[in-house]
């Protein structure tokens, strides 16, 4: 069974990215890089090597923006990551009342809301014919394909 212990939440736009990693339901420190490529590697190297992550043991989750995900897309499906693209309506609907709207609160949301549900128990990993990560609503007695945590 896999064991995800690292959740990073990104907000995405056309010039950057807004990162938030959250592990046993701390966030650390938020960061803002470009939507580039090079600026993805960068962030990805640098943050394993500070705080000990590796690819093997973090869920990258998003809101689906679509060509604006590409260059991170890009970079975590050649590492391997496991990947969770949310719609935005899902994360809206998760915000309540709160109807401010900023970056970086969004990046930490989509970090917590992906550790909410993987915590959960109620949802699958299920990966498609290209790799992506796909969560699923595991039925009531079912065996998950693979548990989050």
């Amino acid at each position: 069974m896999k064991q995800i212990k690292f959740f990073t939440g990104t907000d995405v736009s056309k010039e950057w990215l807004d990162m938030c990693i959250m592990v046993d339901g701390a966030t650390i420190p938020q960061q803002r890089i470009d939507n580039k490529v090079a600026a993805i590697r960068r962030w990805i190297k640098q943050t394993q090597r500070q705080y000990g992550y590796v690819i093997e043991n973090t869920l990258f989750s998003m809101e689906f923006t679509g060509i604006y995900n590409n260059h991170l897309l890009e970079v975590l499906h050649q590492a391997g990551a496991d990947i969770w693209l949310i719609p935005g309506i899902e994360i809206n609907a998760s915000r309540g009342l709160q109807r401010s709207k900023n970056d970086r609160e969004d990046a930490k949301l989509i970090a917590e809301q992906s550790c909410s549900v993987a915590k959960s128990g109620k949802y699958s990993v299920v990966y498609d014919s290209d790799g992506w990560v796909l969560l699923e609503k595991s039925a009531r007695g079912a065996d998950p394909v693979k548990r989050l945590c």
